[in-house]
């Protein structure tokens, strides 16, 4: 159980890896999607780090995350 909560670190590792090609998918890129790119990763990251500390420490949590990148792309889309 505990290699899946790492999977959140690492998939906030890959969406901070891949921000410029994710960026490059939006036609039109407004000023702030650089930043919550890096906010996403970062709580990707967060939240993969505390729930494994957390499992470490006995205690089971479950957390469902709902920020993929291409919800992000699809509302630049509309």
């Amino acid at each position: 159980m505990l290699y899946y909560n790492l999977l959140y670190a690492l998939y906030g590792i890959i969406i901070f890896i891949l921000r410029n090609p994710i960026l490059k998918l939006v036609k039109k890129p407004k000023e702030n999607d650089r930043k919550i790119i890096n906010s996403l990763s970062a709580g990707y990251i967060l939240i993969g780090l505390i729930t494994s500390i957390i499992y470490i420490d006995g205690m089971y949590v479950l957390i469902v995350v709902l920020g993929f990148p291409w919800l992000l792309i699809e509302y630049y889309k509309s």
